[in-house]
């Protein structure tokens, strides 16, 4: 694999992005080729015979548009030398050359961790074919291929051997830019009053980072201000920038960091300090699964009082001290490690001119649910936005409707996926026996989590074409499986064969809209061509000998309104009544019922 990083700074000694530079060294192990474009170099230590790195000239005071001309250059002369794009953090960058890189049938990801949601990152999320982030919270755009898969935090760097504990009473940390959103206000004021209280032999507060704007700097002074009406020169210290490395040993020499950010998403400098094994005490809420895990400690925003009492009590319970279990939380969910497996996965699943057959489809969903959503591939098909929630309701509605209604004592499932519907009709006939069959193994594990341990379930990891059983069964059911089957009328046959007479069936599959397609220009992957139109499927399944044959609309996607309560709206006045022209042209899946005679 050859890669194209784009990102701002490639300088190891960077207060901010220095981290980076162990992204780059980390990825260049698994690809042949590494080509940098950044907008600024310094200090870095790459093998040259397998990463090069082209500055955009920041460093030498360039011109702006010499900025834009280098920018072009090196996209356009490295094109024959790179396979697929990451950019890092910046829309703009896929903005500029997201278009050249869709005509070159390149894969772009964009990695992206900010609360901000603008028309730059809607733009580039219509460039990209995927936006990685480090958690819900990190990317809330919404309608967009937004994939969550922790932040990469280097956890050797962080916890290095030998290191001395903490001496000298109780040192306290806060990193990060000085700026009015970090409320190091409430941090100064607490620990002000915990040194008056004198519960707490010789606090001290160290305060590791600079102002960017003008406004961060007047925020600076205006706490510069409140230390000397508190009194605190002699215990709160200005430690200024600090590169990346010198940050990690600063962790080790504290027992606590202070986090009051008010960005709302998972910030960076709180798993770094749990992955040196201190205690992070902060009053971000997203924080609550480490929370739960014993990992940190909660204090109300705002509030100096309550996070006062919050270190009085940290100390008094023995939490200051070092622990190996926040280590392994990091380890476990925010590893550089387990992020760039999953980068160099995505990048490595099968490309768009690919033939469509079992192999594609079993190594996509493989490494999409193992790696890339680290097993959360329900939450993100289906509630990861609004208007996936919708489809997920008014699918559930049709399933409800023309499925569960079907009384049956042998289920068969095609595709079950991560179990979503199978749980509906395992609670709806819990004495039932089912057979679940799916191409990924990793799919056929994320349902054993989902179903009751105690439930009659059979899951075989199976191609669906060299599948064989003298079983037959009394309901047969598919949801948006069954485009992924390469020979349509062999499959149809082997349905009809699996069901007993009088069975029924309930497939849902997407709506092919390839007319779209040809007026934008698009040229469908290999995953989006073995859709079926709702004629040919049906005919189909006539000719295997079908009977009450009938298609509905499944979930509705209303163009160019973006909307989810107008999808909703729509499909509750269509999904009433069969597949017609008109709820076809809307339809983004339909459902076929038939029966077996």
């Amino acid at each position: 694999m050859r890669l194209l990083i784009v990102t701002q700074i490639v300088d190891r000694t960077d207060p901010n992005l220095g981290f980076f530079h162990r992204w780059i060294e980390k990825l260049a192990e698994g690809c042949e080729q590494v080509h940098v474009v950044c907008l600024r170099q310094g200090d870095f230590s790459f093998p040259a015979d397998r990463v090069a790195v082209h500055s955009l000239g920041k460093e030498s005071r360039a011109w702006r548009l010499w900025y834009l001309v280098k920018f072009y250059r090196h996209i356009f002369s490295l094109r024959r030398e790179y396979d697929h794009v990451f950019v890092h953090m910046n829309p703009e960058y896929v903005i500029l050359g997201g278009l050249f890189w869709r005509l070159w049938r390149k894969k772009v990801v964009l990695w992206y961790a900010h609360k901000a949601v603008n028309w730059r990152l809607r733009l580039a999320a219509k460039l990209v074919t995927a936006i990685f982030t480090a958690s819900r919270e990190s990317c809330r755009l919404e309608n967009a291929p937004v994939y969550v898969v922790g932040h990469g935090i280097d956890v050797g760097q962080f916890c290095p051997p030998g290191e001395p504990a903490p001496e000298g009473g109780v040192r306290l940390l806060a990193v990060g830019r000085i700026s009015p959103t970090k409320d190091l206000e409430t941090i100064i004021r607490a620990v002000a009053r915990v040194r008056s209280r004198e519960q707490i032999p010789a606090v001290s507060l160290d305060i590791i980072g600079a102002p960017v704007t003008g406004a961060d700097y007047e925020y600076r002074a205006a706490l510069e201000e409140l230390i000397r009406m508190v009194r605190a020169q002699g215990y709160i210290r200005w430690r200024g920038p600090l590169p990346h490395a010198a940050v990690a040993r600063e962790y080790a020499r504290h027992q606590a960091l202070i986090h009051t950010s008010h960005t709302g998403s998972v910030d960076k400098v709180v798993l770094e300090a749990l992955a040196s094994g201190v205690l992070v005490i902060t009053s971000s809420p997203v924080f609550s699964a480490a929370e739960k895990a014993g990992c940190l400690m909660r204090f109300c925003e705002n509030d100096d009082e309550d996070l006062a009492a919050v270190i009085e009590k940290a100390q008094t319970s023995g939490m200051l001290g070092r622990s190996s279990l926040r280590i392994d939380y990091v380890r476990e969910h925010h590893d550089l490690d387990k992020l760039i497996g999953r980068i160099t996965d995505f990048f490595s699943l099968p490309a768009e001119t690919a033939e469509l057959n079992a192999d594609l489809v079993a190594k996509k969903y493989n490494s999409l649910v193992g790696a890339t959503l680290q097993g959360a591939y329900e939450e993100n098909r289906w509630f990861r936005d609004p208007i996936q929630r919708a489809a997920y309701d008014m699918t559930r509605r049709s399933v409800e409707r023309q499925a569960l209604t079907v009384p049956f004592t042998r289920y068969f499932e095609l595709g079950p996926g991560p179990g979503t519907w199978t749980k509906l009709f395992v609670a709806r006939e819990p004495e039932a026996s089912f057979t679940l069959v799916d191409i990924s193994e990793e799919m056929i594990r994320a349902a054993q989590r989902a179903l009751p341990p105690d439930a009659r379930v059979t899951c075989l990891v199976r191609d669906f074409s060299e599948f064989a059983t003298p079983q037959t069964y009394d309901l047969f059911f598919s949801s948006r499986a069954f485009e992924y089957l390469p020979d349509k009328a062999a499959a149809v046959k082997k349905i009809m064969a699996l069901l007993a007479p009088g069975g029924r069936g309930f497939i849902i599959t997407k709506t092919p809209k390839y007319w779209r397609d040809r007026l934008r220009g698009r040229n469908p992957s290999a995953f989006h061509r073995g859709q079926i139109s709702p004629r040919r499927f049906r005919r189909l399944l006539r000719k295997c000998g079908a009977r009450d044959v009938a298609l509905y609309p499944v979930t509705v996607s209303v163009p160019w309104f973006n909307s989810p309560r107008l999808n909703l709206f729509v499909c509750r006045l269509l999904c009433r009544w069969r597949l017609n022209p008109f709820s076809q042209a809307v339809a983004e899946s339909y459902g076929v019922r038939f029966k077996k005679p």
